[in-house]
């Protein structure tokens, strides 16, 4: 028999749950994979666990619920000014990475990709970016440690156009994936790696504008 479905008003206090647990720094285990939306999910879990109530299911909640209980907490705390200082923040982190790529021999191309790109960087922040070299992924590893980052771990993303080579830090409760994206495969600007499907994305001097507006 299948759970029944969350009244508006449950699945509204379950997301307030949920993004007090995230404001709070409430964190899954050591080694958890948080990406696309995990860690949401995981709060969502853990605030239905918290509520003692039984029946629905963690899907019921809407992922973009959280995150707008979560910018509303951070409006309530930080006020407009001091959100948007927050946001420009971590997008200027993100900046400085894609500057100091581009000064890889090559010069390559940088591009910041997906819910950041909007400046969204509310309950689970991930920085993706690409970089368009043959630079070898030790290299770029030892530049974001030279940079003040952490040892980074290293995973692969299956692309559309073959397997990609990724470099993982973090910093301050944000992940930072960097994709190494070789030129002969000339990936597509502003498309999804896996699927092909058109996401935000900004060039470097585009996100510089996006930092200068926040900060209006």
């Amino acid at each position: 028999m299948s759970e029944p479905p969350f009244s508006d008003a449950r699945r509204d206090a379950v997301a307030q749950r949920a993004a007090r647990l995230l404001r709070d720094g409430a964190r899954p285990g050591r080694g958890a994979k948080v990406d696309d939306g995990s860690l949401v999910r995981w709060a969502i879990e853990q605030a239905i666990r918290a509520s003692g109530e039984g029946g629905g299911l963690p899907s019921s909640v809407p992922i973009a619920l959280v995150r707008a209980h979560v910018r509303g907490l951070a409006l309530e705390e930080l006020g407009s000014f001091g959100y948007r200082e927050q946001v420009a923040a971590l997008l200027g982190t993100a900046e400085e990475v894609m500057a100091l790529l581009e000064e890889l021999p090559d010069l390559p191309r940088t591009t910041l990709v997906g819910r950041t790109a909007r400046g969204d960087v509310d309950a689970d922040p991930v920085v993706r970016i690409r970089v368009d070299t043959d630079v070898d992924v030790g290299t770029i590893a030892a530049l974001l440690v030279d940079m003040g980052f952490d040892e980074p771990s290293f995973e692969t993303v299956e692309s559309h156009r073959g397997r990609l080579s990724q470099v993982v830090v973090e910093d301050a409760g944000t992940e930072y994936r960097i994709t190494r994206c070789p030129p002969s495969l000339r990936m597509p600007i502003g498309f999804d790696l896996r699927h092909g499907r058109p996401v935000p994305s900004l060039d470097r001097a585009a996100l510089a504008r996006l930092i200068a507006d926040l900060r209006g």
